[in-house]
């Protein structure tokens, strides 16, 4: 037979036990009714599905991050990097993403501001691999001679 030591020690233990058994019961009794069910249903999230145009636009925004990938590996200059963005920004809607970029750069070209954006945002990403090309991004970007962009 246990001492009575034993069963004192052991006693908080079946306790909880025994308390987690009645609560977990209480729980499952609770979320059985259809009231439960309801306050569920109120709090959960509604999952759309992309669309056509949602599509589009992560399209766009893959191939702007490519553009930007390879203008800072060296593979692109400015200006072409630049002229892939206006090319994929022929939409209204892309038009207007780029006016929204000139309020956030201190150049008058949207099209430069919007390459230096994702261009920080990638640097930022990495910056031991991207911090010196993007240094002389923002530099060519900004000087008063930008190969080509000035003159036009």
């Amino acid at each position: 037979m246990p001492s009575p030591r034993a069963l004192l020690g052991v006693a908080p233990a079946i306790v909880v036990l025994v308390g987690s058994f009645m609560m977990s019961r209480a729980c499952l009794r609770e979320n059985s009714t259809r009231e439960a069910v309801e306050s569920d249903a109120s709090r959960s999230e509604v999952v759309v599905s992309p669309t056509a145009e949602d599509d589009e636009r992560l399209h766009r925004v893959a191939l702007k991050q490519e553009a930007v990938d390879d203008l800072l590996g060296g593979q692109l200059t400015l200006d072409e990097a630049v002229e892939r963005f206006e090319m994929l920004s022929e939409s209204p809607e892309a038009r207007a993403n780029l006016r929204t970029a000139r309020r956030a750069g201190l150049d008058d070209d949207p099209a430069v501001n919007q390459v230096l954006l994702f261009a920080r945002v990638r640097a930022a990403q990495d910056p031991k691999r991207f911090a010196a090309a993007l240094a002389r991004l923002e530099a060519e970007a900004h000087s008063p001679v930008t190969s080509g962009r000035a003159a036009n």
